[in-house]
């Protein structure tokens, strides 16, 4: 098995397809006002905040765990989706796929993973 935990630093996966995310998150991971591991699993990576999942890295795209009313906020952004692993498998409770506009800028990327940890994201 293929297992990567890395406490306060983020391990990059070989060549999967979630590789250009799971950069993306190494690069906004000094602005979070959290510890970051991830595991590799489901296909994918698992993003952690102090040890709780707070985001899913996978070819579905850079999903973030989200409660009410944020979940319903991120589900309201251009281009953001539920997260399925599959186009046949139901939709993963909580997490949003984030649009590339988020993904792709730091500021917004690092207030969307700090509320997925429990801080507030405005956008």
């Amino acid at each position: 098995m293929n297992t990567h935990v890395v406490e306060g630093s983020v391990a990059q996966p070989a060549a999967t397809p979630e590789a250009h995310l799971v950069e993306r998150l190494r690069q906004v991971e000094s602005a979070l006002p959290f510890a970051v591991s991830t595991r590799r699993m489901f296909g994918g990576t698992m993003v952690y905040a102090d040890g709780a999942p707070v985001a899913s890295l996978s070819a579905a795209g850079f999903a973030v765990k989200l409660m009410s009313p944020l979940h319903e906020q991120a589900m309201g952004l251009p281009g953001a989706s539920p997260l399925r692993y599959a186009p046949d498998q139901p939709p993963r409770r909580h997490y949003v796929v984030l649009p590339d506009s988020v993904v792709e800028a730091d500021e917004t990327l690092a207030r969307w993973l700090t509320a997925a940890a429990g801080g507030v994201a405005r956008h």
